[in-house]
């Protein structure tokens, strides 16, 4: 297991919870009311979001460079599917506030993930 910095650890933690928040989407009733999202958006999100758990935990355990990518593709596309819930009108406030949040830590969650990784031998010849 590699060692990886404390931002990019951190990105890791917020990016499997995004994961986990995609996939508890499913619970949402979506049986034609107006205020749930549409059932395909529902399943898309929810397969991304266990996608990105996967890559996720597999480039924390190996620190690799590729699953974290395609992980932070993954989460944009999974955010992007919450945009209609601050763009539609008629939408209730507390779903807007949770599509705004969403779209809000994945941005962060992207920034944590490719934070640079600092060597000790990096620092050393610093001082």
């Amino acid at each position: 297991m590699a060692t990886i910095s404390g931002p990019r650890r951190a990105g890791h933690i917020l990016g499997i919870g995004l994961g986990a928040a995609h996939l508890s989407f499913l619970a949402v009733p979506t049986d034609g009311l107006e205020s749930g999202p549409p059932l395909g958006i529902v399943v898309l999100g929810a397969a991304l979001g266990l996608a990105v758990i996967v890559l996720l935990i597999k480039a924390w355990r190996d620190d690799q460079r590729g699953p974290r990518r395609v992980a932070a593709v993954l989460l944009v596309l999974a955010g992007l599917g919450a945009l209609p819930g601050l763009l539609v009108p008629g939408v209730p406030v507390a779903m807007q506030v949770g599509a705004g949040l969403l779209v809000l830590l994945t941005i962060l969650c992207v920034m944590l993930l490719f934070y640079p990784q600092r060597d000790s031998a990096d620092l050393a010849e610093v001082r």
